[in-house]
């Protein structure tokens, strides 16, 4: 008997990443300057950084910018905890990346 095995398939990896970015008042990460060639994702230390929206506009002086919006808490995956996001003005804000992948 034969059985269908389903194989992850990767289709890039990162190349770099950016960061840290950090939330302002409004809960915006702002990456700026960004090649539109690449894929981009969200990443976080130790955490699952979740985002509710998302904006593509052109780059300050260069490529493009991407705003995310993200959410006032995340998992931390370490503990499994819920941790609230420190925004910039705060002592020991929560630093966000992007990675990008061709």
């Amino acid at each position: 008997m034969m059985t269908e095995m389903q194989i992850p398939m990767m289709i890039g990896k990162a190349s770099h990443t950016i960061g840290p970015a950090y939330a302002d008042t409004n809960y915006d990460v702002v990456f700026d300057g960004i090649d539109n060639n690449y894929l981009c994702q969200l990443c976080m230390d130790d955490g699952l950084a979740k985002w509710t929206s998302l904006s593509k506009t052109d780059g300050t002086s260069s490529g493009i910018k991407l705003t995310y919006r993200v959410n006032t808490t995340y998992t931390d995956i370490t503990t499994g905890n819920t941790v609230a996001v420190a925004k910039s003005t705060e002592s020991n804000p929560t630093p966000f990346y992007l990675a990008l992948i061709k």
